[in-house]
């Protein structure tokens, strides 16, 4: 079979952390920044770059301490990787995890990761799984 790689963070009581939900509101600008990037013959490290740029002009881009994604398929870490040493080229039937995430050591971290297939002209997300969060700091229960 094929593996698949999906992460959610879902929080647990009340929210008051504006830098937490400031933090979850940028990864979705960045997560929409690589989506709309991806495609056939993109470089993978332009794809890493792109969120960086977004998560900088945040101020989180020294809390983003990992790359952006990786290749899935029969392991769930395989090529290519969406980093910014990456030399591969996206390719049309590649599935690839785009997984953004800022690690604070003041409040924890948040993470977003979606699977996508990179088609010729964009990418479909393979996942229906929605972020879950509310940003009015409501309640959420796992």
């Amino acid at each position: 079979g094929y593996c698949a790689d999906l992460t959610r963070v879902v929080p647990v009581g009340k929210i008051q952390e504006t830098s937490f939900q400031r933090a979850f509101s940028t990864l979705l600008e960045a997560q929409v920044a690589a989506l709309e990037l991806i495609r056939e013959g993109v470089e993978a490290k332009t794809v890493d770059q792109k969120v960086r740029e977004v998560l900088q002009k945040s101020g989180f881009e020294r809390y983003f301490i990992h790359s952006l994604g990786h290749g899935v398929g029969i392991d769930v870490h395989e090529e290519p990787k969406l980093s910014t040493q990456s030399t591969a080229i996206l390719c049309r039937g590649m599935v690839v995890t785009v997984e953004p995430g800022i690690y604070s050591p003041e409040w924890g971290g948040v993470r977003l990761e979606h699977m996508v297939l990179v088609e010729e002209k964009g990418c479909r997300v393979l996942d229906t799984l929605p972020e879950i969060f509310d940003e009015k700091g409501g309640e959420n229960r796992a």
